[in-house]
């Protein structure tokens, strides 16, 4: 890449030369975070200099392959980009966070192939019933990326070595499951309640980087805090039953469960895709009763037709164009929650639903549950807002602010969970997805309590690395079955060669 004049693909779109500032800015404030990871020993033995060490991340999922079968895809990226707005008018709007920025902005401009760089691809099937070859495709790319963080990869005459220095794995939870091995997950969640009645304390745990569900209850909140803080102190039993290579052999922070951490939370998975899903189906069920209307379905095409002007206003895509009550988990003893599988539509309908509450606010007021449900929204909008609207470090006053904003949000869940239970009402589940909401909330905060600033949580989110997955499976859709992962990566290259090229 450096030969061909592409590492700006790894940087922002700087030159080695002009990233430099940008990168030891970078790793000042990392530091500040992270004083106990082992970069930071090859650093001080003058094996590295920070200007030359580029952070990366790791990401994986499964695409859909040729009849429907799955694709492995792992990529890597660089921890900073373009940014993550285009339009004139969202800068104005985040005029107030970039004010107190110091310009490493996020990596979510650009396309997936102009940002994002393939490792492998792999077909389902020749992975699915022999966890060897899955097994085998995370060691041969992570003894790459060791040798290249130890040795270096030399850019050639005097321009010296640069080192890529992996920081975490990204991806959705079910990914960090099967790449981490983990054992501590949601799929160890209990699916019913025990003899005493409480199903949330004992057992596997579900969470890999605490104790909850293992003894602590990860539905309440102060238990859950306290399981959190130790987390920190206290070293736990390990997550895996097999330890990954990513944690084997890259480097990684030393200090206490630093290991468990490498494995990042994407907010973005957890919410858009996850307990946002039932926040807005279970929302929409409660606020139908304020339309004037004598039907449920009368309704439901009322609040659809209000949330398909809203996105004209907005100049966003609808996504559904049909809206009725099926498309939030039905009526009767179904649980409330989403059926679509677009996350923009989670993010459209939490940005709607809180338009909807403020021009029925006299209504809303008067109702308890429609008050903290409104309340909720907002709280959550301005989180995600947030984090999109910022950089790779949040001032401290921003992260604390953010953090508190979800913290409310989950409260807001809770109580309407609880109070949903009591009137018999199928509103509100609870996900252990919520749980990963509160790591996220409490990690901020921690970290805006130790130093100046916090690492954005925008940085996990793997939203356009769904776009690059996508490139990628049509690619594999588009070539021999026989020889998928060969073809895949010869057609690969032809097109970032195009993608780069425009660039």
């Amino acid at each position: 890449m450096s030969k061909m004049n592409d590492l700006s693909h790894l940087l922002g779109g700087h030159s080695l030369q002009e990233a430099r500032g940008m990168l030891l800015s970078f790793w000042a404030k990392y530091r500040a975070l992270f004083p106990q990871h082992q970069l930071w020993a090859e650093v001080e033995s003058h094996r590295k200099t920070l200007d030359r060490c580029l952070p990366i991340f790791l990401h994986g999922d499964e695409g859909v392959a040729y009849k429907k079968g799955g694709v492995l895809v792992l990529s890597m990226q660089g921890a900073f980009g373009h940014g993550s707005r285009a339009s004139e008018r969202a800068k104005r709007l985040e005029e107030n966070y970039r004010a107190l920025s110091d310009g490493i902005p996020l990596n979510f401009l650009r396309t997936g192939f102009q940002t994002r760089l393939l490792i492998c691809v792999c077909p389902k099937d020749m992975y699915a019933e022999d966890r060897r070859v899955w097994n085998a495709l995370f060691e041969n790319a992570v003894a790459d990326l060791a040798t290249a963080q130890r040795e270096g990869v030399d850019l050639g005459g005097t321009a010296g070595r640069i080192f890529p220095i992996v920081l975490g794995n990204k991806g959705d939870w079910s990914y960090l499951v099967s790449s981490a091995n983990l054992e501590r997950s949601y799929r160890r969640a209990p699916k019913g309640a025990g003899e005493n009645g409480d199903h949330n304390v004992e057992g596997p745990g579900v969470c890999h980087l605490c104790t909850c569900g293992q003894g602590t209850d990860w539905e309440d909140l102060n238990a859950a805090d306290a399981a959190m803080d130790q987390a920190f102190t206290v070293e736990l039993p390990v997550p895996w039953d097999r330890e990954s290579p990513m944690t084997r052999e890259l480097l990684v922070d030393n200090s206490c469960n630093g290991k468990n951490r490498f494995h990042c939370i994407d907010p973005w998975h957890a919410l858009h895709l996850g307990i946002g899903k039932a926040w807005v189906a279970s929302g929409i069920m409660m606020l139908q009763h304020l339309v004037p209307e004598t039907q449920v379905d009368k309704r439901m095409r009322a609040i659809g037709a209000e949330y398909r002007s809203f996105c004209r206003r907005q100049k966003l895509d609808p996504v559904i164009r049909r809206i009725d009550i099926h498309s939030f988990g039905g009526g009767g003893a179904n649980e409330a929650n989403g059926t679509w599988n677009k996350a923009a539509v989670t993010s459209n309908f939490m940005m709607f639903l809180q338009e909807f509450c403020e021009q029925r606010a006299a209504m809303v007021e008067g109702d308890e549950r429609l008050r903290i449900f409104a309340f909720g929204t907002k709280r959550i909008n301005t989180f995600m807002r947030g984090i999109y609207s910022g950089e790779v470090f949040l001032p401290r006053a921003t992260a604390a602010e953010l953090s508190k904003a979800l913290y409310e949000f989950i409260k807001a869940y809770l109580y309407e969970a609880h109070a949903s239970a009591h009137l018999g009402l199928p509103y509100f589940p609870l996900f252990p997805k919520l749980h990963f909401l509160h790591e996220t909330a409490h990690e901020l905060k921690r970290q805006s309590e130790i130093a100046d600033y916090a690492f954005n949580p925008a940085v996990y989110s793997c939203a356009l690395d769904e776009d690059f997955i996508g490139r990628t499976a049509v690619i594999t859709r588009c070539v021999s079955p026989r020889i998928i992962a060969k073809r895949t990566l010869e057609r690969y290259l032809c097109h970032i060669q195009l993608a780069w090229a425009r660039h």
